[in-house]
């Protein structure tokens, strides 16, 4: 079950998602961290890490992405200057 862990990790830093956007997506729906956690059955200190950049796996990053109902592209890094 780790490695699966390590991978969902590398995939989601392949993907080079912008944290901050879970936070903007969040606050663009009104919610708490509280709220969201309740909602999707995580502790309210794990939307606290998501949203920082740590423990962040494929699985989560999918249920937050669909729970906020933003497409992934909302949440990849932009390149500089595009």
């Amino acid at each position: 079950m780790c490695k699966n862990l390590r991978m969902d990790i590398d995939t989601i830093k392949d993907l080079s998602i912008d944290h901050t956007k879970l936070v903007e997506a969040r606050h663009e729906k009104g919610y708490s961290q509280a709220e969201v956690a309740r909602s999707l059955g995580f502790d309210r200190r794990q939307i606290w890490q998501f949203e920082q950049g740590t423990a962040l796996t494929l699985e989560n990053f999918t249920k937050l992405m669909f729970f906020y109902g933003k497409p992934i592209e909302f949440f990849l890094k932009q390149e500089v200057g595009e």
